[in-house]
């Protein structure tokens, strides 16, 4: 499947994709996903309507209520279909080092960095909240399907490494203090499994076709 400037990606109850962009950055799409992707080196890259991703990469990414521009970051986003309400975390992927996010809304704007590792930018909010120190232990149980379709899938895909060869989900969340089979239970976590689909997917310009 080769994705295209303009193209938009949705999922429904159950569903999930894993995107490799054509410049390395991953995009780990859950169920109930609304993400559009816009043209090469323009920004934003991605525009998220609704839902939940996990995304690796030097990218500027559009909300109904802020930008967020990431620096060489791991992202975990959920966006609220309800009133876009917008939850922004910085993901501790070692493949990346920490990074950095700039989050910026209709009148202010932060930066996540180190121990700030999250915001939320409220409904009708000026901007995102300050920063605060949101505990791993909670990123890695709201985004830990989509963490772990990232290491264990789409980061190799990425950079053509043999997956044996780079840190697994298992790995990176037993470094953190997390217990990798406590991220949702076992029925649940066998059926996404099945139902997920990761595809490579190609930059092109308009222009490019084919």
């Amino acid at each position: 499947m080769v994705l295209r400037a303009g193209d938009v990606l949705e999922t429904s109850r159950g569903g999930s994709v894993g995107v490799v962009l054509g410049d390395g950055t991953t995009v780990a799409v859950a169920e109930h996903t609304r993400v559009g992707f816009g043209d090469p080196g323009t920004d934003p890259r991605l525009s998220v309507a609704h839902g939940k991703l996990v995304i690796v990469g030097d990218l500027t990414i559009a909300t109904p209520l802020a930008t967020i521009d990431g620096h060489d970051a791991g992202i975990a986003l959920a966006v609220r279909a309800v009133d876009g309400e917008t939850f922004v975390g910085l993901l501790p992927l070692e493949e990346t080092g920490t990074g950095s996010i700039d989050v910026v809304g209709p009148e202010s704007a932060i930066t996540l960095a180190g121990a700030e590792n999250a915001t939320i930018i409220p409904a009708g909010a000026s901007g995102p909240r300050q920063p605060e120190a949101i505990d791993l232990i909670g990123l890695f149980a709201r985004f830990g399907p989509l963490i772990e379709a990232t290491y264990n899938e789409l980061l190799p895909l990425a950079s053509g490494v043999n997956p044996g060869n780079v840190l697994t989900y298992a790995e990176l969340a037993a470094g953190l203090g997390w217990d990798a089979s406590r991220r949702v239970p076992a029925k649940r976590s066998d059926r996404r499994r099945r139902r997920s689909r990761w595809s490579r997917s190609v930059d092109r310009d308009r222009s490019g076709g084919g």
